[in-house]
Formats: C-alpha cells, structure tokens, sequence
C-alpha cells in the first residue's frame, strides 16, 4: 500500500505518483532508497489501473493506457485532468523536457520496465527514447508520407524543406497570437544537432534565398544552422545547445509579420547597415514572454542580440556587453546576411566574409565566437 495518500480516483492516483517519483529519481540517484520506493508505488499504481480496466472508460479495451500531452494539457483517453491534482504540472515538465507527447502502458508492464521508463524521465534529454516491450513512448509524428502498404510512415530525419516548413509554421503562428509548435520545433533543433556533430561543412545545411518573400523564414533557419555550428565547439551540454538554436531561430520574432514593403528594405542594404526596425528587439521579448514554454535564453538573445562591444540597439540607461548566447547568434546573424544576401548578389568571396568577422572581432562582434565562425567559414569548402 502506498504511503502517500490515496484519493478514490485510480487515474489520479497513478499520474500523481508518477510525477513525484520522476522528482524524486531527479533528486536522488535512481538507485537511492527513496528513488526505489517511488517505483515501487509507481508500479502498483499502475498494476492497479491496468486491473480496474474494464471499469474504467479511460483505458482502452485491450488494457492500454494512453496518456496523451497536448500543449500543457495532460489527457488519459480522453479525459483531461490537467487540474485534478497539483503534480499534473510536474508530469507535463517532465514530458515536454524529453520532447514526448503519447506514453502508451500495455498490461503485463513490468516494474523493471517502471523503473527505465522513470529514469528515462527524470535523466537528461536523450536523442532517442528507450525501447520497452510493455512502454511506448512516442516524440511527434513530424511529417507522414502514403508507405508502399498504403498506410502512413513516420519520417525520421526531416530535409531542408521541412525544416523550412516548421519555421514557417512558427512565424504563423506567432504573428496569428497562436501557440507555436514548440515541441516540433525542438525535435528539428535536435536533428540539426546530430548532423552538424557528423560533418564537416555545415553550411551545406542553411538554405538559399530564392523568394523575398520567405527571407524571415530563411534567415530564422539559417542562423540556427550557424548557430548550432559554433555551439558544438563551445557548449557540451545537449539541452544547452538546443535551447541556444531555438533562441536562434526565434531571435527575430519580433520582425514576424512586418509588412512586406519593410522586409524589402532591409533586403535593399547591403553587411551591416541593413537593420532598419530598431524596436524589434523590444517587441520580439515581449512576444516570447507571452509564449509558454519558450526557453529564457531565447527572451534573452531577442532583446540583447543588436548589443555590441560598442553599444548597439536597443538604447539601455546603463551600457552593457550583449549575453554571451546573444552574442554568438548575433555573429551567425550577420555571417546569414552576408552568405544569402550579399555573396550572392553582390559575388563577395568567403575570404571577404572570414575578413569582415576578423575585422570587427571585439567591435561589432564578440571576438571568441567571431574568430571561431571565421575560420570555419575559411576551412570548408
């Protein structure tokens, strides 16, 4: 019997459990007596609503629990009981840090199978799930594609298009005051992740501007790409990283929506001089404060990542130096404006690029990061 109060409710009772005991496994090792009894209740929890299935119309007829997130809504079947308990919140942390919106529990789960599966939650986030017999844990159906058998397939790894396809999905929803794809959007950052820790050029993985139209989208993309780039030469830690390439491609939210005539302009300029909307960096904070889920290090590069050595924009009462994570995806920016506006148009040579970075390496950029992206962009080819 557990030791924590039990209501009448199986299905709270089992989610409440669940949620302190991934805290609890956080806390301690998962081996630490504390830990080991919370999955223990965990465990009997869960053999005691996979037993009162047939009474129950949230678990399915084949003995399955289906738990389900949705934004930061936590459903079994059904049924949503976001608010029928105060560690529903915890439950829905801890699903949304691992990127996983469906946990499916088949009878005849083990308490081994438990165990993994809390460790799995309260652990740092892995590139993949594990793999139980009785536990199915599901990330994001990206992209469906029509299979040979006629059924829909699973995408795994998303192209250039795609990519673009989120992005674009993220600055609609943004401007439309919508809840934006955050979970897709960190399941892309995580692939871009791994390959740019597989190659050795990854420039091959920003996208080229063919329409005026979709230069928001592109350049959210791109300097994501460069972001990413140089945070896998500074940041070892892979949810440091992810949360620096989602700030990266939102450190423009708020130009999301600008009317066209305006993107123009900037696009007319050349290096940089092309930054005309000196409020963005104001307006994108207060966007990103008003979005649940968004990392604080993205609220951060949107209002600091205009700052230099120099002094920048916005305009503060007391001058600071930029944040360090503003500052490496301020560099990316600015190599994304030259690479797809100017190298193009104007026949500017990467040499140029590496120079102009080297040039203004502890003005207008942070010399560290400045440095470093030079001599990427000089070493590929």
């Amino acid at each position: 019997m557990s030791s924590r109060g039990q209501s009448s409710d199986p299905v709270v009772d089992f989610l409440s459990e669940l949620a302190v005991g991934v805290v609890t496994c956080r806390l301690y090792s998962v081996e630490h007596p504390r830990a080991l009894r919370a999955r223990r209740r965990i465990a009997e929890r869960c053999e005691e609503l996979l037993g009162a299935a047939v009474e129950l119309p949230e678990i399915s007829s084949a003995a399955v629990i289906d738990l389900t997130v949705v934004d930061d809504e936590v459903f079994l079947g059904e049924r949503t009981v976001t608010r029928e308990g105060e560690e529903m919140a915890l439950l829905v942390r801890s699903l949304h840090r691992h990127r996983v919106d469906q946990v499916s529990l088949e009878g005849g789960v083990s308490r081994e199978e438990i165990g993994e599966f809390v460790g799995f939650l309260a652990g740092p986030p892995l590139s993949s799930p594990p793999r139980l017999p009785h536990i199915r844990i599901r990330r994001p159906v990206v992209v469906q594609e029509v299979s040979e058998e006629g059924g829909e397939a699973e995408i795994g790894d998303l192209d250039l298009e795609q990519r673009l396809h989120v992005v674009s999905s993220l600055v609609e929803a943004v401007v439309a005051g919508t809840p934006p794809p955050m979970t897709l959007l960190y399941g892309m950052v995580q692939q871009l992740d791994e390959r740019l820790q597989r190659t050795s050029n990854p420039l091959r993985h920003m996208a080229e501007l063919t329409d005026r139209r979709g230069w928001v989208v592109i350049h959210a993309h791109n300097t994501a790409v460069l972001s990413l780039a140089l945070a896998v030469l500074f940041l070892d830690d892979p949810s440091s990283r992810h949360d620096l390439g989602v700030a990266a491609i939102l450190h423009d939210v708020g130009k999301f929506g600008l009317p066209q005539e305006i993107i123009d302009q900037d696009l007319a300029l050349s290096g940089l001089e092309w930054e005309l909307n000196y409020d963005h960096p104001r307006i994108g904070l207060e966007r990103l404060l008003a979005i649940p889920r968004v990392p604080q290090v993205a609220q951060i590069v949107a209002f600091d990542h205009h700052l230099t050595q120099r002094g920048g924009y916005p305009t503060l009462p007391e001058p600071r130096a930029p944040h360090p994570a503003a500052a490496l995806v301020a560099v990316a920016e600015a190599v994304d404006i030259m690479a797809t506006v100017r190298l193009p148009r104007e026949r500017i040579d990467r040499e140029e690029i590496a120079s102009t970075l080297r040039a203004g390496a502890g003005g207008a950029f942070e010399p560290t990061f400045a440095t470093a992206m030079a001599a990427l962009w000089e070493i590929v080819q």
